[in-house]
């Protein structure tokens, strides 16, 4: 205390949005990173897009849409990296995004968007839902659905031994 009242301080109130940097301190880090993925995640993604031909097709700039860009040789869609079908990538991104130490095997919809936030592909959502019910540690976890018993009702105390079984 002592040490504090030498400094002449006051406490002055900033509005949420103009307060960024304590908005910055409290937000939690990004749980899925591309290296937690695979270190090599972009070979990977190349060698998988060589074998498919609507890849191939965009990598070679004959499929003209304002939604695909492609950066580096890696495909994007509306900003997010674009997966092919049957990629094995893709359980890679399921694995870290809801089974990693960071992530603490999330709910749906914190799964879901944060794989969306940085990767896109046909059935992402259907992908996270099989992912999720998959899960042993999310199934063994998960909160019972049924409805409360009724108030329980005291039984009877029996008068003699063996009146009642």
């Amino acid at each position: 205390m002592r040490k504090l009242q030498a400094y002449n301080f006051g406490i002055k109130y900033v509005k949420g949005k103009h307060n960024v940097v304590v908005d910055v301190l409290s937000r939690r880090p990004a749980t899925l990173s591309l290296i937690s993925i695979a270190p090599d995640w972009r070979a990977q993604l190349l060698v998988e897009c060589s074998k498919d031909r609507f890849a191939c097709e965009v990598l070679d700039g004959l499929v003209i849409n304002d939604w695909y860009k492609v950066m580096n040789k890696v495909i994007y869609f509306r900003d997010r990296i674009y997966s092919v079908p049957n990629s094995q990538l893709r359980e890679k991104i399921l694995h870290a995004a809801q089974d990693s130490p960071l992530a603490m095997h999330q709910v749906f919809t914190k799964t879901y968007r944060a794989i969306r936030e940085r990767f896109a592909w046909r059935g992402l959502k259907d992908d996270v839902l099989r992912h999720i019910r998959e899960c042993n540690t999310c199934q063994w976890n998960k909160g019972e659905q049924s409805h409360p018993s009724d108030l329980l009702q005291p039984l009877p105390i029996p008068k003699g031994k063996w009146e009642s079984i």
